[in-house]
């Protein structure tokens, strides 16, 4: 209850109306963002009128110092190229630019940027790669100029060499049958020979390893979990089955197990030891989560990890050639040796060929330099 002694005044609607709107404009010019102002900046370089802090700072009735920390902003964390004009008491592009970007971005989220674009390139063809394409094309949307000014343009890119061509197609089935959970059924082509099996498996993961797309699965009729390269499936059929995943299910784990994509029963510990300029590139990387070296003089070192298959590092121990000798386990260096005995009776037998070839060279040599 209001007693009579309280005095209550009531603005008329066109008075309080009038305040508002003069509030509201005071307000305004106060809070402008600061993009706002940015955009008034770029306008003025772009229009070649040599807009300087106190001409800015008046338009927008804020202090010459924020507009000083405008186009700082600008110029350190944009990378817009801008500078100072002595002559004509004002800023300048000395470098054109179309638009300023939509996104403020500072030179990591760039270099950030640039790094997912080109890494990009490597799962082209899979299912989601246009998608991924254009929400880059969305977040760089009005960057590019600014980029090409920046000189960080073209300065990151990937390669590799290898890499598996698989059919888009079955890719993007095999993802959908991952992502819903569905039985697959397909026929899958055998390393040595041209036969192909049947194979019915629960599609629990796909990973692209070393350069190559994997479905791991539990094979129904072998009740084992495997890893199955896309490249070899064919006459592929995703069924209205669906399955339920087993949550002690770990691709991390799967993949820790091996040394790329096949998974055994048991483990194994493996015991390298390299030497000469080996020694010191097989240190510069991560080759198993479970390495661990130990450098045993200034040109030699010895590598210890544990997996449950042999088969897949045959041909990367021969790839390093005379510079590794294996330790451990003896199944490693049988393996290894027959290897290299095939390998040295398979150009022994090319000799009589190689001679030949090389010795018309050499003549053909002596011949051009007389």
């Amino acid at each position: 209850m209001v007693s009579s002694n309280t005095s209550i005044h009531l603005s008329s609607p066109q008075h309080l109306g009038g305040d508002l709107r003069k509030q509201s404009a005071r307000l305004d010019k106060m809070t402008r963002p600061p993009l706002e102002r940015m955009h008034y900046i770029h306008g003025r370089l772009a229009a070649n009128t040599y807009p300087n802090c106190a001409s800015v700072a008046k338009h927008f009735e804020v202090c010459a110092k924020t507009i000083q920390r405008d186009i700082d902003y600008m110029r350190d964390r944009l990378l817009i190229p801008i500078e100072y004009n002595f002559l004509h008491r004002g800023y300048y592009y000395y470098a054109p630019v179309d638009s300023l970007p939509t996104v403020q971005m500072s030179t990591e989220d760039w270099m950030s940027l640039l790094v997912a674009s080109a890494a990009l390139a490597q799962y082209a063809g899979s299912p989601w790669a246009p998608r991924m394409e254009e929400i880059l094309r969305k977040i760089s949307s009005g960057l590019d100029q600014l980029i090409a000014t920046s000189g960080i343009d073209g300065a990151i890119s990937f390669h590799t060499t290898g890499t598996v061509k698989v059919d888009t197609a079955i890719l993007r089935q095999v993802c959908d049958a991952v992502l819903q959970r569905r039985e697959i059924h397909f026929r899958y082509r055998k390393f040595r020979t041209l036969r192909s099996d049947h194979r019915r498996i629960q599609p629990y993961h796909l990973g692209c390893v070393n350069g190559g797309w994997h479905v791991v699965g539990l094979d129904l009729e072998r009740n084992v979990i495997r890893a199955y390269g896309l490249e070899r499936i064919h006459e592929l059929a995703v069924t209205e089955t669906r399955f339920q995943r087993p949550q002690n299910f770990s691709p991390t784990d799967y993949f820790e197990r091996s040394f790329g994509i096949v998974v055994e029963e048991g483990m194994k510990e493996v015991v390298l030891r390299f030497r000469g300029r080996a020694a010191w590139q097989v240190s510069q990387r991560v080759w198993h989560p479970t390495q661990q070296i130990v450098q045993l003089d200034e040109h030699e070192v010895e590598m210890r990890f544990q997996v449950s298959s042999i088969r897949e590092m045959v041909g990367w121990v021969l790839g390093w050639g005379e510079q590794v000798i294996v330790l451990e386990p003896a199944e490693l260096i049988a393996r290894v040796a027959t290897r290299a005995r095939e390998a040295a009776a398979l150009y022994e037998r090319a000799k009589p060929a190689i001679d030949k070839e090389s010795e018309i060279d050499r003549s053909h040599d002596n011949t051009n330099t007389k």
